[in-house]
């Protein structure tokens, strides 16, 4: 389990966590019709965002331990691969994360509404929340339009 302690970090989690509740309680409780199966389609692409947040930002992203820093160092002597941050071994496709203070694996951010890098071992689940996200979106216009789009 990998957690960045992080006062700011700590509160953008805890409010994506407020605004996914706030998000899918609104589109099912103010805006759907009740027996409408797109309630429940909302409530199980919330479960699933939220899953897919907690999971990103508790997964470890691939930061590189120590250890692998010298299975690197070994792998590394012929490409002679240094992190100019931290000045230590790693292994190709690495980047030093400055809010971390480590090198990930196959960096590609660092997250604030996560409160971690996305790197090697958390993409996935980032971008599933990324797409729970756009879902909660649609559901979110189609309850804005649907009245006005089948209203003859």
């Amino acid at each position: 389990m990998h957690f960045v302690n992080d006062a700011g970090g700590i509160a953008a989690l805890g409010m994506t966590q407020l605004f996914l509740f706030l998000g899918q309680f609104g589109i099912r409780n103010l805006l759907l019709e009740p027996g409408s199966y797109h309630r429940y389609a909302v409530l199980v692409i919330y479960f699933l965002a939220v899953t897919a947040h907690l999971r990103t930002a508790f997964t470890d992203p691939g930061i590189i331990s120590r250890s692998a820093k010298r299975k690197a160092k070994a792998l590394a002597k012929s490409t002679e691969l240094f992190c100019s941050k931290c000045n230590k071994p790693r292994p190709a496709r690495a980047h030093h994360c400055s809010t971390c203070g480590g090198c990930v694996e196959d960096l590609d951010h660092h997250c604030g509404w996560s409160n971690t890098c996305i790197g090697k071992r958390n993409r996935k689940f980032f971008l599933l929340f990324v797409v729970c996200h756009r879902d909660m979106s649609y559901c979110q216009q189609y309850s804005y339009s649907a009245p006005f789009l089948f209203d003859f």
